[in-house]
């Protein structure tokens, strides 16, 4: 974890994780891979490292963006919660904790996986969404709580996610007037 062959690995898993979201007879490999990065994300010199610029070896289902491997890992973490099949639900929290505990060390995020992460906010915040289970509201507490260590420990290099976050302002006032 102390060199950057960590990321040699990081770009497999996340592509068999992506892959398998597809056919839920992978379901295993899916949670074994979640289950690797959430491993990887608990260790600083892996989060440091990920703001290496992202030079994609493999093909994958992405959008286009230019940024690091921080901006790959929340890319592939919205596709697997947003494009993924329900049963990965009870997947939610090792992905959300796997984005806390890499947000304090990305110093600068590309404009696509900034608004990827706000809406991910906006999914969570919906209220349909947080009266459908009574733990829903904890993945909005995950997301807050990434774009929290964002902002505070990364503020400078990170104008972008200040930007979406601006931009969607009406959904974090719509939250924080939900009636009681």
């Amino acid at each position: 974890l102390k060199t950057s062959d960590v990321l040699d690995i990081l770009v497999p898993i996340l592509y068999f994780v992506n892959d398998a979201k597809k056919d839920q007879s992978l379901l295993g490999l899916m949670h074994i891979g979640v289950f690797i990065l959430l491993l990887l994300s608990g260790e600083r010199n892996f989060g440091v490292r990920l703001n290496k610029p992202f030079q994609p070896a493999i093909s994958m289902d992405l959008p286009v963006f230019s940024g690091n491997y921080g901006d790959f890992v929340i890319i592939v973490v919205h596709l697997l919660i947003t494009a993924g099949h329900e049963r990965l639900a009870s997947l939610y929290d090792c992905l959300l904790t796997v984005l806390v505990n890499i947000s304090p060390y990305l110093k600068s995020m590309s404009l696509v996986a900034a608004s990827k992460l706000v809406h991910l906010f906006e999914i969570f915040a919906a209220p349909q969404f947080l009266i459908a289970a009574p733990s829903n509201h904890h993945l909005v507490f995950f997301v807050l709580e990434i774009l929290n260590n964002i902002v505070q420990y990364q503020f400078d290099g990170n104008a972008q996610l200040i930007y979406c976050i601006i931009r969607k302002r009406a959904v974090f006032d719509k939250l924080a007037n939900l009636p009681d």
